[in-house]
């Protein structure tokens, strides 16, 4: 696991975690577990915003089931 930098926001009065780079596939993966009941409540609504279509499988991959 690596570390996360921290710097404390007086604004906020607290820490916070720098900005990172966004992980899709894990993104996309919550989302697996949001659509087929595996987290602890619904999903609120269809993916959406800029990264949605990078979520959705492909014509050509198949999501294997466990």
């Amino acid at each position: 696991m690596t570390a996360v930098s921290r710097r404390y926001d007086p604004e906020m009065q607290m820490f916070a975690d720098e900005p990172r780079e966004l992980d899709l596939a894990r993104l996309g993966f919550l989302r697996w577990l949001a659509e087929h009941g595996r987290l602890e409540h619904d999903p609120a609504g269809p993916s959406g915003g800029e990264y949605a279509q990078d979520l959705l499988p492909s014509k050509h991959s198949e999501l294997r089931r466990v």
